[in-house]
């Protein structure tokens, strides 16, 4: 089967960021398929163009038994220029840029990191008269309202809500992240719960390595992904504040790694606040992501206090920490929770500065065995539900469903 995959800002694993698509892609070449990844040759993380040369509108790269299409678009750094990006994306993928020069395809899958991006992939899908999937990622404009404090009369949310009810109509079926997204999208286009399939993130478990982790008088403790609004970090820097207070900074030691429209306000946060116990680095390569999370001895996650998460979550981020086999800190209330589910870890209430100190000197004050048995079961969770290989099955028999085959 021939299967192209459109998301705007999918990567290879040489760049730092989310590699959900490629990854599997690398699962379905395994199955026997040829896979097509089309995304912007401009890296949102990083905001260079890391793929195409002055005066190309596209290019083509080959990342093992992976095919990408680079699509030329114009550099930005505010959010008018982000908007524009996409939608210069959104014209090229609608007028084959590139594409054409391709066979023609069995499936197309289109991506919603936004809704341009998606709808693009559907006219193009019509337009060559093959099946359409619709993978519903964040749910918009939904989180514009829960997260961005848009009001509902906003232009760009009108435009929004009737994209995504075109989607859920028009797609041939949907994939969703969330678990509890199927409801929403009912809600939204009285949509037959049997044309949506939850299709959550994954990880390539065998690639991940696990060795259990050894007495260390300091605890590293690492968050490695987004630095943005929906990811509540404040919370995680005044919770770094509480312990240094309690002169309890020496017995940990927390490293940030990634980037986001909110890493210069967190780290001049935590310049102000004077914190000793916390270092900020760039975002890490997929490639060598896992020998960063390595030295970790605890990992920490949080999300903003929204209602959004009434639909559940799909962090890729939370199942890398539980494949390494560390115990997690999880801040935050979704429908879904796999730390509380299987005992990986401590939960805590979203935005808990207070809580999330007490976890972290319950986790501290176990032994490393005890932790370590905290990693081993979020490792096996991850195994059992969240390994690439087993998605790439689901997502297989989706496409065979489609196209008949």
């Amino acid at each position: 089967m021939r299967i192209w995959f459109i998301n705007h800002y999918a990567l290879s694993p040489e760049s730092a960021g989310g590699t959900r698509h490629y990854d599997q892609a690398v699962q379905l070449a395994a199955l026997g398929h040829e896979v097509t990844i089309i995304a912007s040759s401009f890296n949102h993380w990083t905001k260079r163009d890391e793929h195409c040369r002055e005066g190309e509108s596209f290019r083509f790269s080959k990342h093992g038994d992976v095919s990408f299409l680079w699509l030329k678009t114009p550099a930005y750094r505010g959010s008018v220029g982000r908007l524009f990006n996409m939608l210069i994306f959104s014209r090229r993928v609608k007028s084959g840029v590139g594409s054409e020069t391709l066979e023609k395809p069995d499936v197309i899958i289109g991506s919603s990191p936004h809704l341009f991006g998606a709808m693009a992939a559907l006219v193009l899908a019509r337009k060559l008269r093959v099946p359409f999937l619709a993978e519903i990622r964040d749910l918009w404009p939904q989180t514009l309202l829960d997260l961005g404090n848009i009001s509902s009369w906003h232009p760009l949310v009108k435009i929004m809500a009737r994209q995504e009810r075109i989607l859920y109509r028009e797609a041939d079926h949907i994939l969703a992240l969330m678990p509890g997204a199927v409801s929403y999208i009912n809600q939204v286009g009285n949509i037959d719960e049997e044309k949506v399939t939850w299709l959550p993130n994954g990880v390539a478990v065998d690639q991940v390595p696990c060795d259990a982790a050894t007495e260390s008088k300091q605890l590293k403790v690492i968050y490695a992904g987004s630095h943005g609004v929906a990811n509540g970090l404040d919370s995680v820097i005044m919770t770094i504040s509480l312990l240094e207070k309690e002169e309890l900074g020496d017995r940990f030691r927390f490293l940030f790694y990634g980037d986001g429209p909110e890493k210069e306000r967190l780290q001049q946060m935590a310049t102000d606040l004077s914190l000793t116990s916390i270092a900020f680095h760039a975002p890490t390569p997929k490639v060598d992501v896992y020998n960063v999370l390595q030295v970790a001895d605890l990992f920490i996650v949080t999300l903003k206090d929204s209602p959004l998460y009434k639909y559940g979550m799909s962090l890729n981020k939370l199942y890398d920490y539980m494949a390494m086999a560390r115990p997690v800190v999880f801040g935050g209330k979704s429908l879904n929770n796999p730390v509380a589910e299987t005992g990986a870890g401590i939960v805590v209430p979203a935005e808990d500065s207070a809580a999330m100190a007490d976890a972290l000197k319950q986790l501290a004050a176990l032994s490393v065995e005890e932790r370590n048995e905290m990693g081993r079961k979020g490792r096996a969770f991850v195994a059992e539900i969240h390994d690439v290989k087993k998605l790439a099955l689901t997502l297989e028999r989706v496409c065979e469903k489609v196209t008949g085959s």
